[in-house]
């Protein structure tokens, strides 16, 4: 009777030792299982992100693209109109700032007039009561070719007509300085065609995110902390030397 117990307990502890060997592989099938799943989930995790950041930049370099202002026909423009390094400008006319920069831009233009070409562009901001007049202004006088000198003219005295309620007449009288028709002024400077020119101007700067003056752009590159002529000047001279 004490052998036949012994052989029973001996298969009994062989049987147990086999079920604890299954389970033990078990163990180690499954762990290798959840191993393969889960560097496949990062491998398709990658790929994922890969594709996606891919995606975001192609979007990104679309959307930058798509938003770079180019020149149009009815630009105010000066410099070489050939060039290929375009310095663009929304400004607003009561803007005491864009004031101080009008000179500065002055001076580039004048120092670089062969190698590069501006653009000036109305941005009028709301808060300005007399600064959507002035740039009809400058436009109605670049319909008779002084643009360009009307635009001095109301920098230069900004003062005098920024906070006064007959601005329009101050700016008669400018025509006059400049010898201009006056009836054909006074006609152009209410025309839809020059209100219609300054919501263009206006309206670009909107898309591209302007919100502010003056803002200026270097081939479609937004410029920042520019802070005197100098300033400006180098990152002229830098595009250059890369032509």
């Amino acid at each position: 009777m004490e052998n036949t117990k012994n052989i029973s307990t001996k298969k009994e502890l062989r049987a147990k030792a086999r079920e604890n060997l299954m389970e033990e592989t078990n163990k180690v099938l499954q762990i290798e299982k959840w191993k393969r799943y889960g560097v496949w989930s990062l491998v398709i995790i990658s790929v994922v992100v890969l594709f996606t950041g891919v995606f975001n930049l192609v979007g990104n370099s679309i959307s930058k693209e798509e938003n770079k202002p180019t020149i149009s026909s009815d630009d105010r423009v000066r410099g070489n109109t050939a060039s290929q390094i375009v310095v663009m400008e929304y400004s607003d006319y009561q803007c005491p700032a864009c004031k101080y920069y009008q000179s500065i831009a002055n001076q580039l233009t004048t120092e670089y007039k062969d190698k590069i070409v501006f653009v000036y562009r109305h941005f009028p901001l709301e808060q300005h009561k007399n600064a959507e007049k002035a740039a009809y202004s400058a436009e109605a006088a670049g319909f008779q070719g002084k643009f360009w000198e009307m635009s001095d003219l109301i920098f230069e005295k900004q003062e005098e007509w920024s906070e006064k309620s007959n601005s329009e007449e101050i700016f008669k009288s400018y025509a006059n300085k400049l010898g201009l028709d006056p009836k054909k002024f006074a006609d152009d400077i209410i025309s839809s065609g020059v209100k219609e020119k300054v919501d263009r101007d206006r309206q670009s700067g909107e898309i591209i995110g302007v919100n502010a003056t003056p803002t200026f752009y270097l081939n479609g590159v937004k410029l920042r902390n520019i802070r005197n002529y100098d300033d400006f000047k180098k990152i002229v001279e830098a595009k250059l030397q890369s032509q």
